[in-house]
C-alpha cells in the first residue's frame, strides 16, 4: 500500500524527529498484546499509538472502508510510512530490547519476511482471539494514544 507525500506529512505535522506512531487493529488481541509489550520497552517514550479507526488517521485520509478489516500494522515517521514486516523492523530499530535484530532481519528477502507477516495476519483473530473492548493504557500511558 502507498501513501502520497501529503498524506505522511500531515500524520508527522506534530510528530518530533526520531519518534514514531503505530497504527494498530484494537480488536486483535495479539496486536493490544503487542501494543502492552512495547508500552514497557519504550522507557524513551518514542512510540505513539493509535488504532485504524481513530479519528487522527481519519483525518489523515487513510482509514479503512467499513467493512473492511486491517491486514497490516503500520509505522509512521519522518522517514515514511512502513507496513507489514518492514513496519514491524522499524518498530524493533526503535526499541532498545529489538535494535540488534534489525540489521539481521532487514538480510531476509521482504517477499519472504512479508509472505510470514501475511500468513500470521490472516489468522491472527483465529489463532489470539478478538476483542470488543477497547484498550485502556495507564494514566502515564494515556498521552501516547492519539485519538
Amino acid at each position: 500500500m502507498k501513501y502520497s507525500p501529503e498524506t505522511h506529512a500531515k500524520l508527522i505535522e506534530n510528530l518530533e524527529t526520531g519518534k514514531g506512531i503505530i497504527v494498530f487493529d484494537g480488536e486483535c488481541v495479539l496486536c493490544n498484546a503487542s501494543i502492552r509489550y512495547l508500552l514497557k520497552l519504550d522507557k524513551e517514550k518514542r512510540l505513539f499509538y493509535t488504532t485504524f479507526n481513530s479519528t487522527f488517521i481519519e483525518q489523515a485520509g487513510i482509514g479503512l472502508t467499513i467493512g473492511a478489516e486491517p491486514q497490516s500494522l503500520i509505522f509512521i515517521d519522518h522517514k515514511g510510512i512502513y507496513t507489514e514486516s518492514s513496519a514491524v523492523l522499524e518498530v524493533a530499530g526503535l526499541t532498545r530490547a529489538f535494535s540488534l535484530l534489525r540489521p539481521i532481519a532487514i538480510l531476509i528477502p521482504e517477499a519472504f519476511r512479508n509472505y510470514i507477516y501475511r500468513v500470521i495476519a490472516s489468522h491472527r483473530f483465529r489463532w489470539f482471539g478478538r476483542t470488543k473492548q477497547c484498550f485502556v493504557p495507564l494514566p502515564a500511558d494515556a498521552n501516547r494514544f492519539l485519538k
